[in-house]
Protein backbone atom coordinates (compact mmCIF):
# COMPACT_ATOMS: atom_id res chain seq x y z
CA UNK A 1 0.00 0.00 0.00
CA UNK A 2 1.82 3.13 -0.88
CA UNK A 3 0.67 6.89 -1.07
CA UNK A 4 2.55 9.40 -2.74
CA UNK A 5 2.03 11.83 1.02
CA UNK A 6 1.15 10.91 4.51
CA UNK A 7 -2.67 10.95 4.76
CA UNK A 8 -4.28 12.54 7.63
CA UNK A 9 -7.22 9.74 9.33
CA UNK A 10 -9.48 10.98 12.26
CA UNK A 11 -11.37 8.83 14.47
CA UNK A 12 -14.43 10.36 16.21
CA UNK A 13 -16.05 9.76 18.94
CA UNK A 14 -18.38 10.62 21.93
CA UNK A 15 -16.90 9.39 24.94
CA UNK A 16 -13.71 8.03 25.99
CA UNK A 17 -15.85 5.61 27.93
CA UNK A 18 -17.80 3.76 25.03
CA UNK A 19 -15.64 0.63 25.40
CA UNK A 20 -16.51 -1.83 22.34
CA UNK A 21 -15.66 1.88 20.03
CA UNK A 22 -12.82 2.79 21.63
CA UNK A 23 -11.23 -0.94 21.58
CA UNK A 24 -12.02 -1.20 18.31
CA UNK A 25 -9.95 2.10 17.22
CA UNK A 26 -6.86 1.13 19.42
CA UNK A 27 -6.58 -1.93 17.30
CA UNK A 28 -6.95 -0.45 14.33
CA UNK A 29 -4.55 2.17 15.44
CA UNK A 30 -1.99 -0.68 16.39
CA UNK A 31 -2.18 -2.25 13.59
CA UNK A 32 -1.38 0.86 11.48
CA UNK A 33 1.61 2.02 13.69
CA UNK A 34 3.03 -1.11 13.18
CA UNK A 35 2.85 -1.58 9.25
CA UNK A 36 1.70 1.92 7.74
CA UNK A 37 3.13 4.17 10.22
CA UNK A 38 4.85 6.66 7.55
CA UNK A 39 1.50 6.61 5.49
CA UNK A 40 -0.96 7.49 7.80
CA UNK A 41 -1.32 10.02 10.14
CA UNK A 42 -4.14 9.39 12.96
CA UNK A 43 -6.10 11.69 15.30
CA UNK A 44 -8.87 10.84 17.88
CA UNK A 45 -11.34 13.16 18.08
CA UNK A 46 -13.36 12.64 21.45
CA UNK A 47 -15.32 13.93 24.36
CA UNK A 48 -13.83 13.34 28.03
CA UNK A 49 -15.26 14.15 31.31
CA UNK A 50 -13.22 16.24 33.85
CA UNK A 51 -12.24 13.78 36.07
CA UNK A 52 -12.34 10.91 33.46
CA UNK A 53 -10.06 8.52 33.77
CA UNK A 54 -7.41 8.02 30.93
CA UNK A 55 -7.43 4.64 29.17
CA UNK A 56 -5.06 3.12 27.57
CA UNK A 57 -5.92 4.54 23.94
CA UNK A 58 -4.84 7.83 25.02
CA UNK A 59 -1.20 6.66 26.23
CA UNK A 60 0.05 6.03 22.62
CA UNK A 61 2.15 8.50 21.07
CA UNK A 62 1.48 7.57 17.41
CA UNK A 63 -2.21 8.56 18.11
CA UNK A 64 -2.59 12.43 18.41
CA UNK A 65 -5.64 13.84 20.41
CA UNK A 66 -8.10 16.48 20.47
CA UNK A 67 -10.36 15.92 23.31
CA UNK A 68 -13.36 18.12 23.88
CA UNK A 69 -14.17 18.06 27.13
CA UNK A 70 -17.86 17.78 28.27
CA UNK A 71 -19.09 19.66 30.83
CA UNK A 72 -23.19 18.47 30.99
CA UNK A 73 -24.26 15.34 32.58
CA UNK A 74 -27.60 15.75 31.90
CA UNK A 75 -28.77 13.69 28.67
CA UNK A 76 -30.48 16.39 26.84
CA UNK A 77 -28.00 18.82 27.53
CA UNK A 78 -25.33 16.48 25.91
CA UNK A 79 -27.77 16.19 22.84
CA UNK A 80 -27.10 19.38 21.92
CA UNK A 81 -23.42 19.79 23.30
CA UNK A 82 -21.62 16.55 21.93
CA UNK A 83 -22.49 17.28 18.37
CA UNK A 84 -21.26 21.04 18.33
CA UNK A 85 -18.29 20.36 20.64
CA UNK A 86 -17.18 17.52 18.08
CA UNK A 87 -17.63 19.51 15.02
CA UNK A 88 -15.90 22.74 16.63
CA UNK A 89 -12.77 20.73 17.37
CA UNK A 90 -12.97 18.96 13.72
CA UNK A 91 -13.16 22.01 12.41
CA UNK A 92 -10.34 23.75 14.10
CA UNK A 93 -8.53 20.73 13.81
CA UNK A 94 -9.19 20.85 9.77
CA UNK A 95 -7.43 24.07 9.72
CA UNK A 96 -4.79 23.24 11.15
CA UNK A 97 -3.73 20.40 9.30
CA UNK A 98 -5.68 19.00 6.46
CA UNK A 99 -8.51 15.80 6.75
CA UNK A 100 -8.14 13.66 4.23
CA UNK A 101 -10.28 11.03 5.78
CA UNK A 102 -13.43 11.15 8.45
CA UNK A 103 -14.32 7.72 10.62
CA UNK A 104 -17.43 8.49 12.32
CA UNK A 105 -19.62 6.11 14.90
CA UNK A 106 -23.07 5.85 15.42
CA UNK A 107 -23.27 8.15 17.59
CA UNK A 108 -24.01 11.91 18.61
CA UNK A 109 -20.70 13.34 17.42
CA UNK A 110 -21.37 12.24 13.80
CA UNK A 111 -24.69 14.53 13.73
CA UNK A 112 -22.55 17.81 12.49
CA UNK A 113 -19.23 16.31 10.96
CA UNK A 114 -21.21 14.24 8.79
CA UNK A 115 -22.78 16.99 6.15
CA UNK A 116 -19.69 19.42 6.98
CA UNK A 117 -17.35 16.70 5.74
CA UNK A 118 -19.47 16.52 2.33
CA UNK A 119 -19.41 20.10 1.94
CA UNK A 120 -16.03 19.65 2.22
CA UNK A 121 -15.34 17.29 0.34
CA UNK A 122 -13.50 15.31 2.76
CA UNK A 123 -14.41 11.55 2.57
CA UNK A 124 -16.48 9.72 6.39
CA UNK A 125 -16.57 6.25 6.35
CA UNK A 126 -19.06 5.60 9.32
CA UNK A 127 -18.43 2.56 11.43
CA UNK A 128 -22.19 1.37 12.21
CA UNK A 129 -21.11 -1.05 15.17
CA UNK A 130 -24.70 -0.76 16.36
CA UNK A 131 -28.11 0.53 15.45
CA UNK A 132 -29.31 2.50 18.66
CA UNK A 133 -33.05 3.05 17.55
CA UNK A 134 -32.55 -1.08 17.01
CA UNK A 135 -31.75 -1.59 19.76
CA UNK A 136 -34.47 0.80 21.69
CA UNK A 137 -37.40 -0.98 19.40
CA UNK A 138 -36.13 -4.68 20.81
CA UNK A 139 -34.66 -4.16 24.01
CA UNK A 140 -36.68 -1.71 25.70
CA UNK A 141 -40.55 -1.05 24.00
CA UNK A 142 -41.26 -4.51 23.89
CA UNK A 143 -41.29 -5.44 27.57
CA UNK A 144 -42.59 -1.37 28.79
CA UNK A 145 -45.91 -0.52 28.97
CA UNK A 146 -48.20 2.78 29.12
CA UNK A 147 -46.09 6.22 29.01
CA UNK A 148 -42.50 4.58 29.36
CA UNK A 149 -43.44 2.40 25.66
CA UNK A 150 -44.93 5.96 24.18
CA UNK A 151 -41.37 7.79 25.43
CA UNK A 152 -39.46 4.41 24.13
CA UNK A 153 -41.08 4.80 20.97
CA UNK A 154 -40.41 8.60 20.87
CA UNK A 155 -36.93 8.07 21.35
CA UNK A 156 -36.29 5.40 18.98
CA UNK A 157 -38.27 7.65 16.01
CA UNK A 158 -35.65 10.64 17.30
CA UNK A 159 -32.83 8.22 17.23
CA UNK A 160 -33.65 6.78 14.34
CA UNK A 161 -33.71 10.46 12.41
CA UNK A 162 -30.28 11.38 13.46
CA UNK A 163 -29.18 8.01 12.05
CA UNK A 164 -30.63 8.46 8.79
CA UNK A 165 -29.33 12.36 8.28
CA UNK A 166 -25.61 10.72 8.66
CA UNK A 167 -25.96 8.24 7.02
CA UNK A 168 -27.48 10.28 4.18
CA UNK A 169 -24.13 12.70 4.53
CA UNK A 170 -21.14 9.88 4.49
CA UNK A 171 -19.48 7.85 1.35
CA UNK A 172 -19.63 4.53 2.94
CA UNK A 173 -21.14 2.63 5.71
CA UNK A 174 -19.00 -0.34 7.39
CA UNK A 175 -20.59 -3.25 8.92
CA UNK A 176 -18.96 -6.29 10.38
CA UNK A 177 -21.32 -8.85 9.63
CA UNK A 178 -23.96 -10.16 7.20
CA UNK A 179 -26.57 -9.50 10.07
CA UNK A 180 -25.87 -6.05 10.33
CA UNK A 181 -26.17 -5.45 6.77
CA UNK A 182 -29.64 -6.85 6.69
CA UNK A 183 -30.64 -5.10 9.84
CA UNK A 184 -29.21 -1.56 8.48
CA UNK A 185 -30.76 -2.58 5.21
CA UNK A 186 -34.22 -2.85 6.40
CA UNK A 187 -34.09 0.37 8.85
CA UNK A 188 -32.85 2.12 6.15
CA UNK A 189 -33.84 0.72 2.83
CA UNK A 190 -31.86 3.54 0.99
CA UNK A 191 -28.69 3.20 2.27
CA UNK A 192 -27.92 -0.50 0.80
CA UNK A 193 -25.67 0.65 -1.66
CA UNK A 194 -23.14 2.31 0.48
CA UNK A 195 -22.63 -0.77 2.76
CA UNK A 196 -19.68 -2.50 2.98
CA UNK A 197 -18.85 -6.12 4.86
CA UNK A 198 -15.49 -5.43 6.25
CA UNK A 199 -14.89 -8.48 9.24
CA UNK A 200 -12.70 -7.11 11.78
CA UNK A 201 -10.36 -9.10 14.00
CA UNK A 202 -8.03 -9.55 17.27
CA UNK A 203 -4.58 -9.71 17.10
CA UNK A 204 -3.73 -13.26 17.60
CA UNK A 205 -0.55 -12.96 18.83
CA UNK A 206 -2.40 -11.05 21.76
CA UNK A 207 -4.53 -13.06 22.55
CA UNK A 208 -3.30 -16.30 22.43
CA UNK A 209 -3.86 -19.47 24.10
CA UNK A 210 -1.65 -20.32 27.80
CA UNK A 211 0.50 -23.01 27.91
CA UNK A 212 -0.22 -24.18 30.76
CA UNK A 213 -3.66 -23.69 31.83
CA UNK A 214 -3.54 -25.61 35.00
CA UNK A 215 -1.08 -23.57 36.52
CA UNK A 216 -2.62 -20.07 34.85
CA UNK A 217 -5.81 -21.38 37.04
CA UNK A 218 -3.90 -21.96 40.23
CA UNK A 219 -1.95 -18.77 39.85
CA UNK A 220 -5.38 -16.77 39.39
CA UNK A 221 -6.61 -18.22 42.61
CA UNK A 222 -8.43 -21.42 41.35
CA UNK A 223 -8.13 -25.25 41.48
CA UNK A 224 -7.04 -27.07 37.96
CA UNK A 225 -9.94 -29.38 38.64
CA UNK A 226 -12.28 -26.98 38.48
CA UNK A 227 -14.42 -25.89 35.26
CA UNK A 228 -13.97 -21.62 35.31
CA UNK A 229 -17.24 -20.44 33.45
CA UNK A 230 -16.50 -16.86 32.94
CA UNK A 231 -19.13 -13.47 32.13
CA UNK A 232 -17.38 -10.36 30.71
CA UNK A 233 -19.41 -7.48 30.46
CA UNK A 234 -21.71 -5.02 30.93
CA UNK A 235 -24.85 -5.83 33.56
CA UNK A 236 -27.74 -4.21 31.58
CA UNK A 237 -31.12 -6.35 31.14
CA UNK A 238 -30.18 -7.17 27.45
CA UNK A 239 -26.98 -8.42 28.08
CA UNK A 240 -29.30 -11.23 29.81
CA UNK A 241 -26.88 -12.39 32.71
CA UNK A 242 -30.17 -12.67 34.59
CA UNK A 243 -30.93 -15.49 31.83
CA UNK A 244 -27.29 -16.90 32.68
CA UNK A 245 -28.30 -16.92 36.65
CA UNK A 246 -31.28 -18.98 35.61
CA UNK A 247 -29.76 -21.34 33.85
CA UNK A 248 -27.54 -21.77 36.45
CA UNK A 249 -30.31 -23.35 38.47
CA UNK A 250 -30.49 -25.63 36.80
CA UNK A 251 -27.01 -26.90 36.12
CA UNK A 252 -27.03 -27.77 40.01
CA UNK A 253 -28.11 -31.08 39.86
CA UNK A 254 -25.07 -32.06 37.65
CA UNK A 255 -22.52 -32.25 39.86
CA UNK A 256 -19.79 -30.48 37.69
CA UNK A 257 -17.02 -28.62 40.04
CA UNK A 258 -18.28 -25.44 38.43
CA UNK A 259 -17.00 -22.03 39.14
CA UNK A 260 -18.70 -18.69 37.85
CA UNK A 261 -17.02 -15.81 37.12
CA UNK A 262 -18.68 -12.52 36.24
CA UNK A 263 -16.87 -9.53 35.30
CA UNK A 264 -17.70 -5.70 34.72
CA UNK A 265 -17.97 -2.48 35.18
CA UNK A 266 -19.80 -1.67 38.33
CA UNK A 267 -23.22 0.32 37.26
CA UNK A 268 -26.58 0.65 38.25
CA UNK A 269 -27.67 -3.21 37.84
CA UNK A 270 -25.25 -4.46 38.88
CA UNK A 271 -26.82 -4.66 42.69
CA UNK A 272 -29.57 -6.17 40.89
CA UNK A 273 -27.84 -8.98 39.54
CA UNK A 274 -25.91 -9.81 43.31
CA UNK A 275 -29.65 -9.51 44.26
CA UNK A 276 -30.71 -12.53 41.86
CA UNK A 277 -27.61 -14.71 43.12
CA UNK A 278 -28.36 -14.52 46.76
CA UNK A 279 -32.52 -15.11 45.45
CA UNK A 280 -31.27 -18.14 43.47
CA UNK A 281 -28.63 -19.72 46.31
CA UNK A 282 -25.89 -19.76 44.06
CA UNK A 283 -22.93 -20.21 46.09
CA UNK A 284 -20.14 -20.74 43.09
CA UNK A 285 -20.79 -17.42 41.78
CA UNK A 286 -17.32 -14.74 41.91
CA UNK A 287 -17.65 -10.83 41.21
CA UNK A 288 -14.49 -9.84 39.97
CA UNK A 289 -15.39 -5.91 39.02
CA UNK A 290 -14.03 -4.41 35.82
CA UNK A 291 -11.03 -6.90 33.98
CA UNK A 292 -8.89 -5.15 31.88
CA UNK A 293 -5.49 -5.82 29.80
CA UNK A 294 -3.18 -8.78 31.00
CA UNK A 295 -5.81 -9.92 33.66
CA UNK A 296 -8.29 -9.47 31.21
CA UNK A 297 -6.30 -12.42 29.18
CA UNK A 298 -5.29 -14.44 31.87
CA UNK A 299 -9.00 -14.78 32.48
CA UNK A 300 -10.29 -15.51 29.18
CA UNK A 301 -7.17 -18.25 28.78
CA UNK A 302 -8.04 -20.23 31.93
CA UNK A 303 -11.65 -19.98 31.32
CA UNK A 304 -13.55 -23.06 30.42
CA UNK A 305 -16.25 -21.80 28.64
CA UNK A 306 -17.21 -17.74 28.18
CA UNK A 307 -20.54 -17.02 28.07
CA UNK A 308 -22.92 -14.60 26.07
CA UNK A 309 -25.81 -14.80 27.40
CA UNK A 310 -27.27 -11.34 25.33
CA UNK A 311 -31.29 -11.55 24.71
CA UNK A 312 -30.79 -8.15 22.62
CA UNK A 313 -29.40 -7.81 19.49
CA UNK A 314 -25.39 -8.33 19.53
CA UNK A 315 -24.33 -7.03 16.14
CA UNK A 316 -20.92 -8.04 16.69
CA UNK A 317 -18.78 -9.01 19.56
CA UNK A 318 -15.06 -8.31 20.03
CA UNK A 319 -15.00 -10.32 23.69
CA UNK A 320 -16.15 -13.88 21.95
CA UNK A 321 -13.40 -13.36 19.30
CA UNK A 322 -10.81 -12.64 22.07
CA UNK A 323 -11.88 -15.64 23.73
CA UNK A 324 -11.98 -17.87 21.04
CA UNK A 325 -8.50 -16.68 20.03
CA UNK A 326 -7.39 -17.74 23.54
CA UNK A 327 -8.97 -21.18 22.32
CA UNK A 328 -12.18 -20.77 24.81
CA UNK A 329 -15.18 -21.98 23.60
CA UNK A 330 -17.93 -19.51 23.97
CA UNK A 331 -22.07 -19.98 24.34
CA UNK A 332 -24.28 -17.16 22.91
CA UNK A 333 -28.20 -16.87 22.07
CA UNK A 334 -28.96 -16.59 18.39
CA UNK A 335 -29.28 -12.96 18.29
CA UNK A 336 -27.25 -11.32 15.49
CA UNK A 337 -23.90 -11.24 14.05
CA UNK A 338 -22.38 -13.37 16.66
CA UNK A 339 -24.37 -16.10 15.30
CA UNK A 340 -21.91 -15.93 12.24
CA UNK A 341 -19.10 -16.12 14.35
CA UNK A 342 -19.89 -19.42 16.53
CA UNK A 343 -21.49 -20.87 13.46
CA UNK A 344 -17.73 -21.23 12.02
CA UNK A 345 -16.47 -22.75 14.87
CA UNK A 346 -19.50 -24.93 14.87
CA UNK A 347 -18.97 -26.18 11.41
CA UNK A 348 -14.88 -26.90 12.08
CA UNK A 349 -16.71 -29.11 14.81
CA UNK A 350 -18.95 -30.80 13.22
CA UNK A 351 -22.22 -29.02 14.46
CA UNK A 352 -23.29 -25.36 13.40
CA UNK A 353 -25.23 -24.71 16.17
CA UNK A 354 -23.10 -26.17 18.67
CA UNK A 355 -22.40 -23.33 20.22
CA UNK A 356 -25.72 -21.46 19.83
CA UNK A 357 -29.09 -21.98 21.69
CA UNK A 358 -32.28 -22.65 20.07
CA UNK A 359 -34.39 -20.14 22.10
CA UNK A 360 -33.05 -17.08 24.07
CA UNK A 361 -34.74 -19.13 27.40
CA UNK A 362 -32.89 -20.37 30.75
CA UNK A 363 -33.62 -23.90 29.73
CA UNK A 364 -32.11 -23.66 26.25
CA UNK A 365 -29.29 -22.13 27.53
CA UNK A 366 -28.54 -24.44 30.20
CA UNK A 367 -28.89 -27.16 27.98
CA UNK A 368 -25.90 -25.67 25.51
CA UNK A 369 -23.63 -24.81 28.61
CA UNK A 370 -24.63 -28.50 29.64
CA UNK A 371 -23.25 -30.38 26.40
CA UNK A 372 -19.77 -27.49 26.14
CA UNK A 373 -18.93 -28.62 29.77
CA UNK A 374 -19.52 -32.22 29.74
CA UNK A 375 -17.03 -33.17 27.05
CA UNK A 376 -14.30 -35.29 27.89
CA UNK A 377 -10.55 -33.83 28.02
CA UNK A 378 -9.67 -34.97 24.87
CA UNK A 379 -12.58 -33.42 23.04
CA UNK A 380 -12.34 -29.97 24.88
CA UNK A 381 -8.62 -29.69 24.32
CA UNK A 382 -9.58 -30.37 20.53
CA UNK A 383 -12.87 -28.08 20.78
CA UNK A 384 -9.87 -25.52 21.74
CA UNK A 385 -8.07 -26.19 18.96
CA UNK A 386 -10.69 -25.15 16.81
CA UNK A 387 -11.90 -21.82 18.60
CA UNK A 388 -8.70 -20.95 18.02
CA UNK A 389 -7.89 -21.75 14.26
CA UNK A 390 -11.14 -20.24 13.43
CA UNK A 391 -9.28 -16.95 14.73
CA UNK A 392 -6.37 -17.53 13.23
CA UNK A 393 -7.86 -18.09 9.83
CA UNK A 394 -11.37 -15.76 9.47
CA UNK A 395 -10.81 -13.24 12.15
CA UNK A 396 -6.99 -12.45 12.22
CA UNK A 397 -6.58 -8.66 12.74
CA UNK A 398 -3.56 -8.13 10.24
CA UNK A 399 -5.54 -9.90 7.70
CA UNK A 400 -8.78 -8.04 8.16
CA UNK A 401 -7.45 -4.77 9.61
CA UNK A 402 -5.40 -4.58 6.47
CA UNK A 403 -8.56 -5.06 4.24
CA UNK A 404 -10.51 -1.99 6.36
CA UNK A 405 -7.51 0.03 5.92
CA UNK A 406 -7.48 0.09 2.07
CA UNK A 407 -11.09 1.26 2.54
CA UNK A 408 -9.60 4.56 3.90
Amino acid sequence: MNFRKTKHLVFVNDFLSLGGINVFISSLVRLIKKKYATQFECTLVVGKKRKEVQPRLLRDDFLKKELFFLKFNKRWQRLLEIPIAAFWTSFRLHGRKKIDCLILNNTKSSFLIAPWARIKHIPALLHCHNIPAQDIYFNDIERLNGFKKLKAILRAFCLWVMQAWVIFWVKRIIVFSRFQKKQLSRFFPLCWNKIIISRFGVDTRFFRPSNNRSALKKKIGFSSSELLVFYLGRFEPNKGLSLFLESLKRLKGLGLPMRVIIAGPEDEFLPQIKKQVVRLKLKNVIFLGKLEGKKKIAFLQAADLLVIPSVGVETFSLTALEALSCGTPVVANPVGGIEEILSRVGRRWGNGRFLITQKTTPLAFSRTTTQVLKLGSRQRKHLRKICRQTIVIDFDLDKKGEKLIKLY
